[in-house]
């Protein structure tokens, strides 16, 4: 199976073989909440995807990795390898909430943020800007065969940052709707829905 090749709250790599026991085939696999991506890039069933979220960084990541891929991955790779401290991080981080990186740029920080910050977690808060911490990690796994593998399937993709609603919409005669919100905190537990500026609500 293909790993996702960011972390990300929730995600369902580890329950793949249960969950496509009821997603049944169709031409086009719709999904409104695509996250890290572990049920598109493991689908046999499907020859079409549209994949969205309400996160624009994610998106235009994937959109990027979808139109120059290399370029991506050599710039993120430099990041990797001479940014993989504190410090380093702290400045990635700065540029990135700056809103000043190119598209290109912008995507390949936000795959450094991602495998860098704490837990993974990809959180905002109001004002758009991304506000977890360093992770403390000594030397965070660069995912070289798992960005090629999602390359090589973008060409079948359509990425679009939409809500969930919107994107529903566009669902037609034999496509299927694959939708995984986040998930209602249990009492007592913190539970994590800020994947964007303004979190996700039960409205």
């Amino acid at each position: 199976m293909s790993k996702p090749f960011l972390k990300w709250a929730g995600g369902k790599y580890t329950q793949l073989a249960d969950l496509f026991r009821f997603i049944p085939e169709g031409n086009r696999l719709i999904e409104p909440f695509v996250g890290g991506g572990s049920v598109f890039l493991n689908s046999d069933k499907h020859a079409d995807f549209l994949l969205a979220d309400v996160n624009p960084d994610l998106i235009n990541l994937y959109q990027m990795l979808a139109l120059v891929p290399d370029a991506v991955e050599n710039h993120a790779r430099w990041m990797f390898e001479h940014m993989g401290h504190p410090d380093g991080y702290e400045l990635i981080r700065k540029e990135f909430n700056a809103q000043t990186l190119d598209t290109t740029e912008r995507a390949s920080a936000f795959l450094y943020l991602n495998r860098h910050c704490f837990n993974g977690l990809m959180r905002y808060n109001l004002a758009h800007q991304f506000n977890v911490g360093w992770g403390k990690y000594k030397a965070p796994y660069f995912p070289f065969n798992e960005l090629k593998a999602f390359a090589d399937m973008a060409h079948n993709c359509v990425f679009m940052t939409s809500g969930f609603r919107r994107t529903i919409d566009l669902a037609g005669a034999d496509d299927v709707v694959y939708c995984d919100p986040p998930y209602e905190p249990m009492p007592g537990t913190a539970g994590f829905t800020a994947y964007a500026a303004g979190g996700f609500t039960w409205d």
